[in-house]
Formats: structure tokens, sequence, C-alpha cells
């Protein structure tokens, strides 16, 4: 009698168990989703924020003071940084990431400008899968 109720008690952890297990499995599904869609929308607002260098360069000849050339260039800069910081946090979540997948970003307009893709490219580069494989030309020319 002691067992049938131990072994009842077993089985109905085990299969409560499961569920919570497969409860966390879907949540986790959700938030990894959502982390991705808000990485993606960071990098994008954090692209339209870069400016062209020579649109810089237009505007820093236009003022006279160093101080406030300095902090454009500052600017300018720590955008570019947080660019390729953002876009090395969004590879790292993904458990594969190819030069197929980068054409894939580029045919889609994610990536825009050569020097996007050579910070991807760069990023990608490094990544085993990536390791032993020919470079294709760049896509954006």
């Amino acid at each position: 009698m002691l067992l049938e109720v131990i072994s009842i008690l077993s089985l109905i952890f085990g299969i409560g168990g499961t569920i919570f297990a497969l409860i966390q499995y879907r949540s986790r599904i959700r938030v990894q989703a959502l982390l991705k869609s808000e990485l993606s929308v960071a990098i994008n607002r954090i692209k339209t924020m870069i400016s062209y260098r020579k649109y810089i360069k237009k505007l820093v000849d236009n003022v006279e003071k160093p101080e406030l050339v300095r902090w454009v260039w500052e600017k300018h800069k720590g955008l570019c940084d947080l660019y390729v910081m953002m876009v090395n946090h969004c590879l790292s979540s993904e458990r594969k990431f190819t030069y197929d997948d980068l054409k894939k970003l580029v045919d889609n307009k994610v990536i825009s400008s050569k020097w996007e893709e050579k910070i991807w490219r760069d990023m990608i580069s490094r990544r085993p899968e990536n390791l032993n494989v020919t470079i294709p030309e760049y896509y954006i020319s």
C-alpha cells in the first residue's frame, strides 16, 4: 500500500515537473524573441543617429570652436563604438550566423552601407562556422 502511494506521488511529481519545465521553456523563448526584437530596434536607432563622415566634416569645417568640433567627433565615435557593441551582442545570441545570413540582411536593407557590412563581416569571420569558409566579396559595393 505505501509503495503504491509513493509510486503515484512520484508519477504526479514527474508529470508536474515536466509541465513546469515546458512552461518555463516557452516563457524563455518568448523573452528571447522580445529581447532580440528590442536589440534589432536599438541597432537600427543607433544606425540612424550615426552620420556619414563627409557630413560631419562639412559641419565641423564651418565651426570655429575647437571644443565643439571635438565634441561632435567624440559623439560620432561613441555611437560607432556602441553600434559595434550592439552587433557583437546580437551575434552572441545567435547559435549560428554565416555569410548567407549576412547576405539576407543586406538584401532586406537591414545593412545598408559598406561600413556596416564591414563590421558585421569582422564579427562573423571569427565564428567557428565561418573559419574554413571562403569569404565572399562584399555584397554592398
